[in-house]
């Protein structure tokens, strides 16, 4: 059976979406033990909610980790690996965790007699979205990373550790390759897009041409780059 733990709420943005396709995909083929989120399905008895503590928030936004976005998204992810080690319990075969969130998770599954430790790559090798990050940041001067040291060291860390590390793109893929990860530690999986974001099958035509940029609208979403596209 496995246990899935993820930083972000259930079916909430990217990694929410991500993750609850995780989830329902173990529970469909009889998988899933529990998960651990900020966010549950709503009436989810497999779910087992987080709470975020107040010192957690006093520390990102009352000390000067606030002017570090790397430093705010390494100790919100280290504050989450924390937790899930809290309330990790017996029995336990596999243990299915994000990057960046999931090295002392790992390790505590493992003491639990975990088989298997499952790492979830929602982004690129770590030293490719590093690279492409100090691209941006000398071509547009935006400094607004969020991975820093801390975070590459235990990512690495946790690309290690893994019996298993999940793809979800031949790009993604292949940039694991290329930082020399073996190829059969590596299992290509397809993410699906939610029946809400899916296009009618007819739509009016007003004679505008429109695009639609969905994220964060910072530098390392490659903001410049969509402008100077549309220049």
């Amino acid at each position: 059976m496995r246990v899935i733990a993820c930083n972000a709420p259930y079916g909430k943005g990217g990694i929410g979406q991500h993750f609850a396709q995780l989830v329902e995909e173990s529970r469909d083929c009889g998988l899933l033990d529990r998960y651990y989120a900020p966010g549950l399905k709503t009436g989810d008895d497999k779910g087992r909610r987080l709470e975020k503590r107040r010192w957690h928030d006093w520390v990102v936004q009352y000390t000067p980790v606030r002017f570090s976005p790397g430093w705010r998204s390494f100790l919100y992810n280290e504050f989450f690996d924390r937790q899930v080690v809290r309330r990790l319990a017996p029995p336990l075969d596999r243990f299915m965790g994000f990057v960046g969130t999931s090295l002392r998770s790992f390790r505590q599954a493992r003491e639990l007699g975990a088989e298997r430790l499952e790492l979830v790559a929602a982004n690129s090798h770590v030293r490719n979205v590093r690279r492409l990050h100090e691209w941006a940041r000398k071509r547009h001067g935006m400094g607004d990373s969020w991975l820093n040291g801390a975070q590459r060291r235990k990512t690495l860390r946790e690309y290690e550790v893994a019996d298993t590390i999940y793809v979800h793109s031949d790009y993604t893929r292949q940039s694991f390759l290329d930082a020399g990860i073996p190829e059969d530690k590596l299992e290509r999986t397809y993410l699906r897009v939610a029946p809400r974001f899916q296009p009618p099958d007819r739509r009016p035509d007003d004679g505008t041409f429109r695009i639609v940029y969905v994220g964060r609208v910072e530098g390392t979403k490659g903001i410049p780059l969509l402008l100077e596209a549309f220049s």
